[in-house]
């Protein structure tokens, strides 16, 4: 299951796959970590933490010669700290684009490595909304 999760992943991330929709179109090297890792809840039991994950996926993208230029990654627990540490880390190496927009945000106020929250999924919804919108507006296909 994780092998095939991060498969999906992967593909959403370079936009490979038709299920990434109209916005994969639009944003070229977008990769979206957010509420898709869910399946890696039990990672004490699988032995995978989100931010290995996160971390395997921004190196196996860099050997694609693809350089993500936004990241987003959006959690809610401390399963997620690792995740924002990673993306928060890459900053400083050559896996993300140097001029690279990078965003961890947790859900809820609380202490947390991420650097941003959103109140509540009402909030995370106005955000990815919002976000296509603009693509939408900005982007030609």
């Amino acid at each position: 299951m994780v092998s095939r999760s991060y498969s999906n992943l992967l593909e959403l991330a370079s936009g490979e796959t038709p299920s990434f929709g109209r916005m994969g179109r639009r944003i070229p090297r977008i990769m979206t970590v957010a509420g898709i890792m869910s399946d890696f809840d039990d990672e004490q039991e699988s032995g995978v933490s989100k931010g290995l994950v996160a971390k395997r996926l921004l190196s196996t993208m860099q050997e694609r010669g693809l350089s993500p230029d936004f990241v987003l990654c959006i959690g809610d627990d401390r399963s997620d700290e690792d995740m924002f540490e990673v993306i928060t880390s890459s900053l400083e190496g050559p896996s993300i684009a140097p001029r690279a927009e990078v965003f961890a945000c947790t859900v809820g106020k609380k202490p947390s490595k991420a650097k941003y929250y959103l109140d509540d999924t009402v909030e995370i919804v106005r955000l990815m909304q919002g976000l296509a919108s603009v693509s939408e507006q900005t982007v030609p296909v």
